[in-house]
């Protein structure tokens, strides 16, 4: 097996976990509460604030490559960038019903990969049995209790989701 044949899997989980994580509205989690909900929004439901919150980020991005680069803001607030809060960890629960063999080690490299070039950390909140879903309650108090719904990260395939 060719090197970049190897890594493709590797790539493709790094790609699932940057999109589950920016694919997540953070504001309409919470993780935006110092920044207050944009004139005239009404504010969502929200859970307890959990004791011990940071006032300073949590870890520290890598440095930006040299030259030009874009991006683009998948989403706003107000005409603000939605980000997730520095200063707090992203929790995830994997539901791994599905994964591919080896699928947990891919995750961890992607989600390291991750946490290394945004400074973001992240915590594996273990197992779940949530289906994925395109309406995904950010509040799920029965199965998460009194706080924010982790990301959920899910396995498919294009036969299971074509998208």
């Amino acid at each position: 097996m060719g090197r970049s044949t190897a890594a493709a899997p590797a790539l493709l989980a790094t790609a699932v976990v940057v999109a589950a994580v920016v694919a997540v509205h953070p504001a309409g989690l919470g993780l935006l509460e110092r920044a207050g909900a944009g004139a005239g929004a009404a504010a969502p439901a929200r859970p307890s604030l959990p004791g011990g919150l940071s006032d300073v980020p949590l870890a520290t991005p890598a440095a930006a490559p040299p030259g030009e680069g874009g991006y683009a803001l998948l989403d706003s607030d107000g005409g603000r960038p939605v980000a997730w809060d520095p200063c707090r960890p992203v929790r995830y629960v994997v539901d791994s019903r599905t994964a591919p063999p080896g699928g947990d080690y891919l995750l961890d490299d992607a989600i390291a990969a991750v946490q290394r070039v945004t400074g973001l950390v992240f915590v594996d909140d273990g197992p779940t049995d949530e289906p994925a879903s395109d309406q995904r309650s950010p509040l799920q108090v029965d199965r998460y209790g009194d706080r924010w719904a982790p990301v959920l990260v899910s396995w498919s395939d294009p036969a299971a989701d074509p998208r």
